[in-house]
């Protein structure tokens, strides 16, 4: 790391030469009790802002990896609050109730749609799969984006077991005349 710093002091100590670099607000600092202090001073969380914006100069691989990594971990967070706060509002219904006297009598059903629901999520990543192995066989090499992204929930393209064919959409677009078709259609 020392490597990167150009021969620059510490911004803590002004003694010794930088080694750190905080990549939230790109103070340079020598040690860990440098960077320590830095961050009780500035109030810095020494964190990286996976928001901030990186012009396309400056883009490289590793942006693109952390974007993705961050569009899934939002997809999750998003999936499993959505879980959580229904378990939540369950929990606190049953307790009101039981104040009250009463019996809940939902819970059972509430419990039910849960598993359905996460049944449901488990049947479309199998299917998923599925589709990517029957189009390997068939000599095509399908590439399938992450949960979460919305040209994803927009791919209605599945395997039919009973016919055995796939059923592509495809979207046609033709930029120079701002054209844009989507079409169905069953593999052979």
């Amino acid at each position: 790391m020392a490597d990167s710093l150009p021969n620059t002091k510490c911004a803590m100590c002004c003694e010794d030469t930088a080694r750190y670099c905080c990549p939230t607000c790109a103070k340079k600092t020598c040690s860990l009790r440098c960077v320590k202090s830095h961050k009780m001073k500035f109030q810095c969380s020494g964190v990286r802002c996976k928001t901030k914006f990186i012009s396309l100069d400056n883009f490289k691989c590793s942006n693109l990896q952390s974007d993705l990594v961050f569009l899934e971990d939002m997809d999750r967070l998003v999936n499993s609050t959505a879980h959580h706060s229904q378990s939540k509002f369950n929990r606190r219904h049953q307790n009101f109730q039981e104040i009250e006297g009463m019996v809940l009598q939902d819970q059972t059903t509430a419990a039910k749609e849960t598993t359905v629901n996460n049944r449901d999520s488990r049947s479309h990543n199998i299917c998923v799969r599925q589709l990517c192995l029957v189009a390997k066989q068939r000599g095509v090499n399908l590439k399938i984006l992450p949960n979460g992204m919305s040209r994803r929930k927009e791919n209605t393209t599945n395997f039919n077991r009973k016919e055995k064919c796939i059923k592509w959409r495809i979207q046609w677009l033709f930029p120079e005349v701002g054209v844009e078709y989507t079409d169905k259609w069953l593999d052979s």
